[in-house]
């Protein structure tokens, strides 16, 4: 190779990208993505969790409300109904005074301790789920 060619290479060589440079820059690219929707995940079912809490306290208040106003408490066709995706709410009919009713988490995995939370005259059960 002349020096003349030489120079020309180099001068080709220096302005492009070669495929490692772009591979790289993709797997940069990912990572950083994958960063990101892992976060924005997080962050969705923190809100989602938050709104369940909202809710359970909403009708603990509306049945205490109604109990010291009738003496009674209010079936769950009588109560606002949760509007949150993958939240099921049922009532237990079997308990003789007071009122339990059961929510059941659809987004959390089938072992996590907060999937399915009861609430009661007396409180919401298990209380490490509530805050």
């Amino acid at each position: 190779m002349d020096s003349n060619s030489l120079k020309t290479y180099k001068r080709y060589r220096v302005q492009g990208f070669t495929l490692l440079d772009i591979l790289i820059t993709i797997g940069v690219i990912y990572i950083v993505m994958l960063g990101l929707v892992s976060g924005a995940t997080h962050s969705y079912e923190a809100v989602k969790m938050q709104q369940i809490r909202s809710y359970l306290l909403q009708v603990q208040a509306i049945q205490s409300r109604n109990w010291l106003n009738s003496g009674t408490y209010r079936s769950l066709s009588a109560l606002p109904l949760p509007d949150i995706d993958g939240v099921k709410i049922t009532e237990d009919k079997d308990i003789d005074a007071g009122f339990a009713l059961k929510l059941t988490i659809d987004f959390l995995s089938k072992e996590a301790p907060c999937r399915t939370l009861s609430i009661t005259e007396e409180g919401i059960i298990p209380k490490s789920c509530l805050f």
